[in-house]
């Protein structure tokens, strides 16, 4: 999934004010807090880019069997990727 810089620090801010905002954290540097959330959301994002790029690896070397089998490319990615997701414990 691909999110935009602006994006992400909208979604952090969000974040960050629900969690102080209820009580269910407490922070003494909201910008800290604020980071530690961005770098999360980064990290996770980029563990899913990584995937992807993998279910095409895999994908792009069974491409004759895909073709040959009138496999649907979309399907297909979305199935390895959830089991590789599964098989790894990655949340998407």
């Amino acid at each position: 999934m691909k999110l935009r810089k602006r994006q992400i620090e909208t979604i952090t801010d969000n974040i960050a004010e629900e969690l102080t905002g209820e009580g269910a954290v407490s922070c003494e540097d909201i910008d800290e807090l604020k980071s530690l959330i961005r770098r999360q959301i980064t990290e996770d994002l980029m563990i899913e880019d990584k995937l992807n790029d993998e279910v095409r690896q895999i994908l792009e070397a069974h491409s004759s069997e895909i073709r040959q089998g009138s496999i649907e490319y979309h399907k297909m990615f979305k199935l390895v990727k959830e089991k590789l997701a599964k098989e790894r414990n990655i949340i998407l």
